[in-house]
């Protein structure tokens, strides 16, 4: 759950989070796993259920063999070149068999609906146990070679934010995105033994608050410091607040971006802010967290940056930026640089003077800050437009900073005692300030 586009999804979330039903039965998820397509490809297993518009039909004869594709015209949905007369396609596969749709394959039923519009789109989703789902969310979400604990973390968030979704959505046509705007799911296809045997352990258990279930939102890497909901959402929630962090490993722990003046321009204008060339970014720096100041949140991430051009100026939301910049997460820096080659070029001479050799020596020397002027205040960074200057933004950590850093998760696993099997649940506490673990249902 690392990308832009799902902070939109998961601020809906905040807004209603479910309260705890009482339930004996796995419940069904519904998870969206292709939307607003032309078209699909679909494989059907032998004995598979067909309805249409939810009568019963038989296997048509496009499917023989068994691979087709379905698309939706003005006149309804077509399997192949054959009309189907009808606006839904639900197919069953019997149990332990999958269907597929676009090579890959999944459990249980998959309904295929066509859109209202002007052109005719698809969307197909698939509906399973909750159990089976996490089964194609696990591995996708957290590498199945991590510590057996920290992936026992990773089933229990991701089931309570199923859950919790689930109870907002009754009312749509699905519950979930199998994508990175709600949970990345790879459905059968993507599943592993080691992550199946990870959910069965924790089979039903989920993180409440108050009684209620906490969607368990996530991210990659912290960078030191987790984020407040309210500071990426707009609104608070006891649960999800920011605090110090574990060191990791992770690759992007720490990271740096550098950007031409000219290439930052075109970023601007594409963007519609029309502020000219750019002259100057003000910032206050980050310092030590938790920060104080109105432009960053309480963890340090970038609320927002005044950017300064030479016919205005303009204000930008940390994440905007982010996303524009393609940047890993809003918890950074900006610093105005002078780049230092990293080679120079030598030509060796003899004792005439003629060349006998070209030889290219590295120049191992930072980069060189350029200072602000005098006059500045303290969190300008003035840009020059001379030769080599750079705009570098060096920060820490990816993804939105809200809730169980996955790479934390793991951190914390591989230091503690390898027979301790609660480690998960120290994890999950961490994360998320005061939850309970509980089970929603015993089957």
């Amino acid at each position: 759950m690392r990308q832009f586009v799902r902070l939109f999804v998961l601020a809906g979330l905040l807004c209603c989070t479910a309260a705890l039903p009482a339930t004996a039965a796995v419940p069904d998820i519904r998870a969206a796993v292709a939307l607003g397509q032309h078209s699909v490809e679909i494989t059907l297993p032998a004995g598979a259920v067909f309805l249409l518009d939810g009568r019963k039909a038989p296997q048509p004869a496009p499917l023989a063999p068994p691979r087709a594709v379905v698309s939706a015209d003005k006149t309804g949905l077509r399997l192949g070149k054959t009309a189907l007369a009808a606006k839904v396609v639900t197919i069953t596969a019997p149990e332990k068999a999958t269907v597929e749709v676009n090579r890959r394959r999944y459990r249980g039923t998959i309904t295929i609906m066509q859109n209202s519009g002007p052109t005719p789109t698809l969307d197909v989703i698939n509906t399973l146990p909750l159990e089976q789902y996490l089964y194609g969310v696990v591995p996708q979400e957290m590498p199945s070679s991590w510590p057996k604990e920290a992936l026992k973390a990773q089933a229990v968030a991701a089931r309570s934010f199923a859950l919790a979704l689930r109870e907002s959505n009754r009312q749509q046509a699905y519950d979930v995105k199998a994508s990175v705007s709600g949970q990345v799911y790879g459905g059968f296809s993507a599943e592993e033994e080691t992550t199946n045997r990870v959910v069965d352990e924790t089979r039903g258990l989920v993180i409440t608050y108050a009684g209620r279930y906490v969607p368990g939102y996530y991210h990659s890497v912290s960078g030191g410091y987790t984020e407040n909901s309210e500071a990426v959402w707009g609104m608070p929630k006891p649960y999800l607040q920011a605090a110090p962090d574990v060191e990791t490993k992770a690759p992007l722990e720490k990271w740096e971006k550098t950007f031409s003046p000219d290439v930052l321009d075109r970023y601007l204008a594409q963007a519609g802010l029309e502020i000219g060339k750019l002259q100057a970014i003000q910032l206050t720096s980050l310092g030590n967290q938790p920060a104080n100041c109105p432009d960053r949140s309480t963890s340090g991430r970038v609320r927002q940056l005044r950017l300064i051009g030479t016919s205005g100026e303009a204000r930008i939301e940390g994440n905007r930026l982010r996303q524009m910049l393609q940047l890993p997460s809003t918890l950074f820096d900006v610093a105005i640089v002078n780049e230092v080659p990293k080679e120079i070029a030598a030509t060796i001479t003899d004792v005439y003077g003629n060349p006998v050799l070209e030889k290219k020596i590295p120049v191992n020397v930072a980069d060189q800050k350029i200072a602000p002027l005098w006059s500045d205040a303290k969190d300008i960074r003035r840009i020059s437009r001379g030769a080599g200057v750079l705009v570098r933004f060096a920060g820490r950590g990816f993804g939105h900073g809200v809730g169980m850093s996955q790479w934390g998760a793991k951190t914390i696993a591989e230091l503690a005692k390898a027979d301790d099997k609660t480690v998960y649940k120290t994890i999950l506490q961490k994360y998320y300030k005061g939850v309970a673990l509980v089970k929603a249902y015993e089957d």
